[in-house]
């Protein structure tokens, strides 16, 4: 109890400096702030989207290049206003003719849901856990194939959610939550706007490596 009230009276001094936004998470740990900037109140980092005094044991072994970068340079991107935009995922982006947005697979590797699942210390159930999302902008009509790609051990298990935008609440659209090798979300666009792609474990304690892949189909 004592840790939670020191935490969130570090929280309350730097939200009234406009470096750590309280007002992101869901979870008292959440990482807010932005790239560059500070992400955790002083004497913690934002370790798989949490802000943590210590680094989840995961965290040096799953960390990978992914073209040219790492799984941290998209941190923090643990909750939906922090997603990550994917490659031509953008509104409006000259260098992403119809030719290399419609029909081409683009993917991540080596990316990783690696986070540390806390104790609730009034009622004693775990949360916190790491959670990764990235969006894209459809069109209505237009349709994504999305696959999360990893091999399912016990402890390990990951699952995919398709959500809309925040003016629809952050909805469900669609979700994958099998207990066996990779999810799978094929959906229609049906409204103009941002959509959210969220990975995360099963429970806060599963943590594991993925490839997240997609394809969009030009609408009909």
């Amino acid at each position: 109890m004592k840790r939670i009230f020191i935490l969130s009276l570090l929280v309350s001094m730097a939200a009234l400096y406009g470096c750590y936004d309280p007002s992101l998470g869901e979870f008292p740990f959440v990482c807010g702030g932005s790239h560059g900037n500070p992400e955790c109140p002083e004497g913690y980092n934002c370790y798989g989207g949490q802000c943590l005094d210590h680094a989840p044991a995961c965290y040096e072994g799953y960390l990978g290049p992914i073209q040219g970068k790492a799984d941290a340079d998209f941190e923090p991107n643990n909750v939906p206003k922090l997603a990550y935009t994917v490659i031509c995922g953008d509104e409006d982006n000259p260098n992403c003719p119809p030719a290399s947005r419609y029909g081409v697979q683009q993917q991540y590797v080596n990316l990783t849901i690696c986070g540390e699942a806390l104790t609730d210390p009034a009622s004693g159930e775990p949360y916190g856990g790491d959670r990764d999302y990235y969006r894209i902008y459809l069109r209505t009509g237009e349709s994504i194939s999305i696959t999360l790609k990893y091999n399912y051990e016990m402890g390990k298990d990951l699952d995919m959610r398709l959500l809309a935008d925040e003016q629809l609440n952050w909805g469900m659209l669609k979700q994958s939550m099998s207990t066996n090798d990779d999810e799978e979300i094929t959906h229609a666009a049906e409204y103009t706007g941002w959509h959210y792609i969220e990975v995360k474990g099963k429970t806060p304690s599963d943590n594991q490596f993925y490839a997240l892949q997609w394809t969009l189909t030009a609408a009909q």
